[in-house]
Protein backbone atom coordinates (compact mmCIF):
# COMPACT_ATOMS: atom_id res chain seq x y z
CA UNK A 1 0.00 0.00 0.00
CA UNK A 2 2.46 2.07 0.99
CA UNK A 3 4.18 2.13 -2.34
CA UNK A 4 1.28 2.67 -3.91
CA UNK A 5 1.03 6.22 -2.04
CA UNK A 6 4.61 6.48 -3.14
CA UNK A 7 3.83 6.13 -6.97
CA UNK A 8 1.07 8.21 -6.48
CA UNK A 9 3.50 10.75 -4.56
CA UNK A 10 5.49 10.59 -7.88
CA UNK A 11 2.61 12.27 -9.86
CA UNK A 12 2.81 15.95 -10.92
CA UNK A 13 0.11 17.02 -7.89
CA UNK A 14 0.19 20.99 -8.72
CA UNK A 15 -1.00 20.38 -12.69
CA UNK A 16 -2.95 17.77 -12.05
CA UNK A 17 -5.23 19.28 -9.69
CA UNK A 18 -5.39 22.71 -11.60
CA UNK A 19 -6.45 20.85 -14.86
CA UNK A 20 -8.77 18.39 -12.58
CA UNK A 21 -10.52 22.04 -10.72
CA UNK A 22 -10.84 23.92 -14.33
CA UNK A 23 -12.28 21.05 -15.75
CA UNK A 24 -14.86 20.88 -12.62
CA UNK A 25 -15.35 25.02 -11.61
CA UNK A 26 -15.96 25.81 -15.26
CA UNK A 27 -12.60 27.89 -15.33
CA UNK A 28 -13.72 30.70 -13.02
CA UNK A 29 -10.35 32.48 -11.90
CA UNK A 30 -10.48 32.79 -8.72
CA UNK A 31 -11.45 29.30 -7.59
CA UNK A 32 -8.29 28.47 -10.35
CA UNK A 33 -5.94 30.17 -8.32
CA UNK A 34 -7.14 29.33 -4.83
CA UNK A 35 -7.06 26.02 -6.44
CA UNK A 36 -3.77 26.51 -7.06
CA UNK A 37 -2.59 27.58 -3.82
CA UNK A 38 -4.22 24.06 -2.81
CA UNK A 39 -2.67 21.96 -5.07
CA UNK A 40 1.04 23.55 -4.07
CA UNK A 41 0.34 22.96 -0.35
CA UNK A 42 -0.92 19.08 -1.28
CA UNK A 43 2.16 18.43 -3.51
CA UNK A 44 4.45 19.75 -0.69
CA UNK A 45 2.59 17.07 1.95
CA UNK A 46 3.38 14.73 -0.48
CA UNK A 47 6.72 15.47 -0.21
CA UNK A 48 7.25 14.94 2.85
CA UNK A 49 5.25 12.20 3.53
CA UNK A 50 5.10 9.94 0.49
CA UNK A 51 9.19 9.85 -0.95
CA UNK A 52 11.06 7.56 0.61
CA UNK A 53 13.41 8.29 3.42
CA UNK A 54 17.28 7.33 2.82
CA UNK A 55 18.26 4.27 4.43
CA UNK A 56 20.54 5.08 7.42
CA UNK A 57 24.04 3.56 6.88
CA UNK A 58 24.52 1.66 10.09
CA UNK A 59 21.44 0.55 12.40
CA UNK A 60 20.91 2.37 15.70
CA UNK A 61 21.18 -0.95 17.15
CA UNK A 62 24.58 -1.64 16.00
CA UNK A 63 26.40 0.59 18.45
CA UNK A 64 24.37 -0.52 21.16
CA UNK A 65 25.30 -3.70 20.78
CA UNK A 66 28.88 -3.22 20.11
CA UNK A 67 28.79 -1.67 23.81
CA UNK A 68 27.09 -4.44 24.99
CA UNK A 69 29.81 -7.02 23.52
CA UNK A 70 32.79 -5.02 25.17
CA UNK A 71 31.05 -5.17 28.28
CA UNK A 72 29.93 -8.67 28.63
CA UNK A 73 33.59 -9.51 27.16
CA UNK A 74 35.03 -7.51 30.25
CA UNK A 75 33.37 -9.85 32.68
CA UNK A 76 34.86 -13.25 30.64
CA UNK A 77 37.64 -15.00 32.89
CA UNK A 78 38.59 -17.63 30.43
CA UNK A 79 41.47 -16.16 28.02
CA UNK A 80 40.69 -18.05 25.32
CA UNK A 81 37.21 -17.13 25.20
CA UNK A 82 38.17 -13.19 25.69
CA UNK A 83 40.46 -13.31 23.08
CA UNK A 84 37.96 -14.51 20.51
CA UNK A 85 35.60 -12.48 21.56
CA UNK A 86 37.58 -9.41 21.00
CA UNK A 87 38.76 -11.16 17.53
CA UNK A 88 35.28 -11.05 16.61
CA UNK A 89 34.14 -7.76 17.70
CA UNK A 90 37.28 -6.31 15.94
CA UNK A 91 35.88 -7.67 12.53
CA UNK A 92 32.17 -6.40 13.34
CA UNK A 93 33.92 -3.29 13.74
CA UNK A 94 36.05 -3.81 10.86
CA UNK A 95 32.54 -4.64 9.30
CA UNK A 96 30.51 -1.94 9.90
CA UNK A 97 32.54 -0.02 7.32
CA UNK A 98 31.83 -1.72 4.59
CA UNK A 99 28.24 -2.38 5.65
CA UNK A 100 26.45 0.36 4.06
CA UNK A 101 27.54 -1.34 0.61
CA UNK A 102 26.83 -4.74 1.28
CA UNK A 103 23.71 -6.75 -0.45
CA UNK A 104 20.63 -6.64 1.46
CA UNK A 105 20.35 -9.88 1.87
CA UNK A 106 24.17 -10.05 3.80
CA UNK A 107 23.15 -6.85 5.90
CA UNK A 108 20.06 -7.98 7.05
CA UNK A 109 21.81 -11.18 7.85
CA UNK A 110 24.84 -9.56 10.00
CA UNK A 111 22.70 -6.98 12.02
CA UNK A 112 19.20 -9.68 11.96
CA UNK A 113 21.58 -12.52 13.20
CA UNK A 114 24.80 -12.62 13.96
CA UNK A 115 25.06 -9.67 15.69
CA UNK A 116 22.20 -10.40 18.76
CA UNK A 117 23.71 -14.36 18.34
CA UNK A 118 27.48 -12.61 18.97
CA UNK A 119 25.94 -10.47 21.83
CA UNK A 120 23.77 -13.39 23.42
CA UNK A 121 26.34 -15.79 23.56
CA UNK A 122 29.06 -14.32 25.54
CA UNK A 123 26.20 -12.80 27.72
CA UNK A 124 25.44 -16.45 28.50
CA UNK A 125 28.99 -17.59 29.07
CA UNK A 126 30.02 -14.55 31.55
CA UNK A 127 26.48 -15.68 33.54
CA UNK A 128 27.94 -19.43 33.12
CA UNK A 129 31.46 -18.65 34.61
CA UNK A 130 30.13 -16.88 37.61
CA UNK A 131 27.75 -19.52 38.23
CA UNK A 132 30.09 -22.63 37.79
CA UNK A 133 31.10 -24.07 41.34
CA UNK A 134 32.72 -27.05 39.18
CA UNK A 135 29.10 -28.23 38.22
CA UNK A 136 29.93 -30.63 35.14
CA UNK A 137 27.07 -30.13 33.03
CA UNK A 138 27.98 -26.29 33.29
CA UNK A 139 31.25 -26.78 31.89
CA UNK A 140 30.23 -29.20 29.41
CA UNK A 141 27.52 -26.74 28.14
CA UNK A 142 30.53 -23.79 28.16
CA UNK A 143 32.76 -26.20 25.79
CA UNK A 144 30.05 -27.01 23.52
CA UNK A 145 29.06 -22.97 23.53
CA UNK A 146 33.28 -22.40 23.14
CA UNK A 147 33.14 -25.04 19.55
CA UNK A 148 29.78 -23.31 18.38
CA UNK A 149 30.79 -19.78 18.88
CA UNK A 150 33.83 -20.53 16.37
CA UNK A 151 31.74 -22.18 13.71
CA UNK A 152 29.40 -19.34 14.06
CA UNK A 153 32.42 -16.56 14.26
CA UNK A 154 33.66 -19.08 11.20
CA UNK A 155 30.13 -18.92 9.22
CA UNK A 156 30.15 -14.81 10.02
CA UNK A 157 33.85 -14.65 8.19
CA UNK A 158 32.55 -16.51 5.67
CA UNK A 159 29.92 -14.11 4.80
CA UNK A 160 32.04 -11.03 5.02
CA UNK A 161 34.70 -12.57 2.49
CA UNK A 162 31.88 -13.38 0.17
CA UNK A 163 30.98 -10.12 0.12
CA UNK A 164 34.29 -8.59 -0.25
CA UNK A 165 34.50 -11.16 -3.51
CA UNK A 166 31.48 -9.80 -4.66
CA UNK A 167 31.97 -5.92 -4.03
CA UNK A 168 35.64 -6.72 -5.69
CA UNK A 169 33.94 -8.70 -8.67
CA UNK A 170 31.62 -6.43 -9.28
CA UNK A 171 34.24 -3.24 -9.49
CA UNK A 172 36.77 -5.84 -11.85
CA UNK A 173 33.26 -5.74 -14.20
CA UNK A 174 32.61 -1.94 -14.19
CA UNK A 175 36.52 -0.95 -14.53
CA UNK A 176 37.04 -3.44 -17.32
CA UNK A 177 33.52 -2.30 -19.05
CA UNK A 178 34.51 1.32 -18.71
CA UNK A 179 38.22 0.93 -19.89
CA UNK A 180 36.26 -1.19 -22.78
CA UNK A 181 34.57 1.91 -23.49
CA UNK A 182 37.01 4.30 -23.30
CA UNK A 183 39.00 1.79 -25.70
CA UNK A 184 36.00 1.81 -27.79
CA UNK A 185 36.08 5.51 -28.28
CA UNK A 186 39.79 6.05 -29.05
CA UNK A 187 39.56 3.38 -32.12
CA UNK A 188 36.78 5.61 -33.25
CA UNK A 189 38.87 8.91 -33.18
Amino acid sequence: MLKRLRALGSVPIFPTVLILGALLLGLPWLRILLLGLLAVGLTGLCALFLYPKEEPTVPGKWHRELRAIRRTLEKIKNRTVYRRGHEILTELKQCENTLPFMSTAARREITDYYLPTFSKYFSAYATFEECNAGNPSILATMEQMETSLGQIAENFRKICDRNDRTTALNIHAETALLSKKLRGGEDHA
